[in-house]
């Protein structure tokens, strides 16, 4: 059986589950994994970001603005910040009025206080954590994860079939790339914005 991917949004038995396919029914399981690791892989692409925790270092333009809109997110916590070379502090919340920046992980949003970055070229350097850690990906995203690998298992009888007759009722197939339900459930977590 080909081993479980750490970037696996679903689990084997998980899928049997959502498929009502009896766990001590084997004979596809090594199927199943490849799905599951060829699907999650695809949902990190189609939605433009790294889905598990991870740390990032990150180069920017400044703006002569004072917010950052980090590549990932959510952020748990940036290690560093560079701004011109200078080391740039994390504002406390014992010192709400002081100067340095303020961290908004859910958006992966960063906000200069006291300062702005300077309009210089490649002159923002951000160290951070971002992405979900395991425990804490949201349910749409692996819901999505088993409808794509159930639609694929399934799907793999009816390659190129766009219909077939049973029994005197014809039966028509979805001839997508992502089914509806999958799309819906991504399309929040897609980023849009340019790289």
């Amino acid at each position: 059986m080909p081993t479980p991917d750490d970037r696996d949004l679903t689990t084997v038995a998980a899928v049997k589950a959502w498929l009502a396919i009896p766990s001590a029914e084997t004979g596809d399981d090594d199927l199943l994994q490849s799905l599951i690791t060829d699907e999650s892989v695809g949902i990190a692409d189609l939605l433009s970001r790294p889905i598990f925790e991870a740390t990032f270092t990150e180069t920017y333009d400044g703006t002569a603005g004072g917010l950052l809109l980090l590549r990932v997110s959510p952020v748990k916590r940036v290690v560093e910040l560079r701004v011109g070379g200078v080391v740039i502090p994390e504002v406390r919340a014992a010192d709400p009025g002081g100067s340095g920046f303020v961290l908004d992980g859910p958006r992966g949003v960063l906000a200069l206080r006291g300062t702005r970055f300077p309009r210089a070229p490649l002159s923002v350097t951000v160290t951070y954590v971002g992405g979900w850690d395991a425990d804490s990906i949201p349910e749409p995203i692996r819901r999505a994860c088993l409808s794509l690998v159930a639609f694929r298992y399934r799907g793999r009888t009816r390659i190129g079939q766009v219909s077939q007759n049973l029994a005197g009722q014809v039966v028509t197939y979805q001839q997508r790339e992502l089914p509806l339900d999958a799309a819906r459930l991504l399309k929040r977590y897609q980023r849009v914005m340019p790289v």
